[in-house]
């Protein structure tokens, strides 16, 4: 009996011994960077694959990879078995790196070790639609980081543009700035079709889109003369007695007395008048812009000119899927127009 009990012992005490706890994993950004101009994406597999960004701050300089919060993974998603990381620093070779399962079961912190790029002078004029130049506005250089989705094998997946430099116009609309030479890289050396996507702000603080509005990679640029052509903005409330008109469920009753962002059961689209369809399948097709409805019923978007339609989207009790209902149709906007509609 006491061997019995002695082996039962040894064998809790073992079975507890070989049963690891999960452990950390944490990155650090080195000294001399500043962390909020860092990006910081994570390819995590479990039973699937997500993929996810960590938003870098300001002064804080250990960011916390794994264990990550549960609620930004599917139910079914299972135990997490390894992590890859992608992380851009300004000036510097994009760094990977890949943790495996006993590496998770450590405590680590990871500092990576940077390589620097080179950099190639970028300059240009910046005119509105009539050729008069526009000072004082910001012409930044972003690249869309497509090479991320085949290097995580997520080739749906959508990370947010890198912004690689920001440039101020002068009194006569110049500007002048550094980039990379990614083909310094040997991340993006692979890739031949990468291109920087030009974007801006006026001194007013209206967005704006730039024609030409992309460029390759390359060793040397040419001055180049970028068209401005001012956002629109539209801007407006839906009152309770409109939703009530449009017989859908009221979402928003509720929670009037709140100045946040609506609930995801209802949205607000301002879509493209032309790609405002629906496909042979009967799958609404939505190519436009979130017009940020708050929960108060104000709502608010900058768009290029065009001509849109204002949709609400929700979500009937217990489905899943959006149900659109159009809220105004054929609404025109010109360059640098302001609307306001009241429903």
């Amino acid at each position: 009996m006491r061997l019995l009990k002695t082996f039962t012992l040894f064998m809790l005490i073992s079975t507890a011994f070989m049963a690891k706890q999960p452990g950390t994993l944490t990155v650090a950004i080195p000294d001399g960077i500043r962390p909020e101009t860092v990006r910081i994406y994570l390819s995590v597999s479990g039973k699937q694959t997500f993929v996810s960004s960590i938003k870098t701050i300001a002064n804080v300089r250990k960011y916390k990879l794994f264990p990550l919060e549960k609620p930004e993974f599917p139910s079914n998603f299972g135990k997490i078995q390894t992590i890859t990381l992608l992380m851009y620093v300004p000036g510097y070779r994009l760094v990977t790196e890949y943790f495996g399962n006993g590496q998770l079961e450590a405590t680590l912190t990871f500092n990576p070790a940077l390589t620097a790029v080179s950099t190639v002078p970028i300059s240009g004029k910046l005119v509105n639609s009539r050729g008069v130049p526009m000072p004082n506005a910001a012409v930044f250089v972003e690249y869309p980081l497509k090479e991320a989705t085949d290097f995580f094998g997520f080739p749906d997946g959508n990370l947010p543009p890198v912004r690689m430099t920001s440039m101020q116009t002068d009194s006569n609309g110049m500007f002048s700035g550094m980039i990379p030479y990614l083909s310094d890289d040997p991340f993006f050396a692979k890739y031949r079709n990468g291109r920087f996507r030009f974007t801006g702000r006026l001194e007013s603080g209206s967005s704006t889109v730039l024609e030409p509005d992309s460029f390759g990679i390359q060793k040397n640029y040419e001055s180049v003369t970028l068209k401005a052509t001012a956002f629109a903005k539209i801007t407006g409330e839906l009152t309770d007695g409109f939703i009530r008109s449009l017989r859908i469920p009221n979402y928003l009753k509720s929670l009037r007395n709140r100045d946040e962002p609506a609930p995801s059961t209802i949205r607000l689209d301002l879509i493209p008048t032309a790609l405002d369809s629906e496909d042979f399948l009967g799958v609404q097709s939505n190519f436009g812009y979130d017009a940020q409805l708050r929960s108060n019923g104000a709502f608010s978007a900058e768009v290029p000119p065009g001509q849109y339609n204002l949709n609400l989207r929700y979500q009937p009790h217990y489905v899943k899927r959006y149900v659109k209902v159009p809220v105004e149709r054929g609404i025109t906007l010109l360059e640098d127009e302001k609307r306001h509609i009241s429903k």
